[in-house]
């Protein structure tokens, strides 16, 4: 089902009213342009002015089935499913080991990727309930074209711990030092 379809309503009754349409980047839902913030709405550029080819993209884009979409019981089963796709936690003996579990990200499950934005999100979650996760992206890099012979093109990440009951994604990135101290945490106990 695309997304003009599942929030038709919610379209209409915004339009009807005369207000634009701002899409939250948070829920994926349509509201009205003054109840989400401009950083909030997947409309905004960056620059003065929303774009209509980003409101005409999501409108007929497949709707995402998203957390707060589901109800618990099915968030616990899509959870439980996730744990079983991803590889077991080895006993983690010191930070060279954390360190190098950290980076073997790629034997993760793919959370979920944003193709516009060649990111992928990978997640590993923990047996306290709470998540690793590592958005791996593409930068480019124009001084690797002036000076060197590298494909000026580089893969990046940003590193993110989810908290239960976490709100947004970007107020939970972190650093590897974070990320391994959570690791020996969690085979403490």
């Amino acid at each position: 089902m695309k997304n003009k379809e599942k929030f038709a309503k919610d379209i209409l009754e915004i339009a009807c009213n005369g207000d634009a349409i701002a899409v939250s980047k948070t829920t994926g839902k349509p509201n009205r342009c003054g109840n989400v913030g401009c950083e909030d709405c997947m409309r905004y550029t960056g620059r003065p002015g929303c774009a209509e080819k980003r409101l005409r993209e999501w409108a007929e884009s497949e709707c995402i089935e998203r957390p707060q979409d589901m109800d618990k019981e099915m968030v616990d089963a899509a959870m439980e499913d996730e744990r079983a796709a991803q590889p077991e936690l080895p006993r983690l003996k010191n930070n060279e080991q954390r360190k190098e579990f950290l980076s073997k990200y790629r034997d993760w499950p793919v959370w979920f990727e944003v193709p516009q934005a060649d990111e992928v999100y990978y997640r590993y979650i923990l047996p306290d309930g709470t998540a690793i996760v590592i958005c791996e992206y593409k930068q480019y890099v124009e001084w690797k074209e002036k000076y060197t012979d590298e494909n000026p093109e580089s893969t990046y990440t940003k590193l993110y711990l989810l908290e239960p009951e976490y709100h947004h994604l970007h107020d939970c990135e972190t650093n590897e030092t974070a990320l391994v101290r959570k690791l020996m945490e969690v085979q403490k106990k």
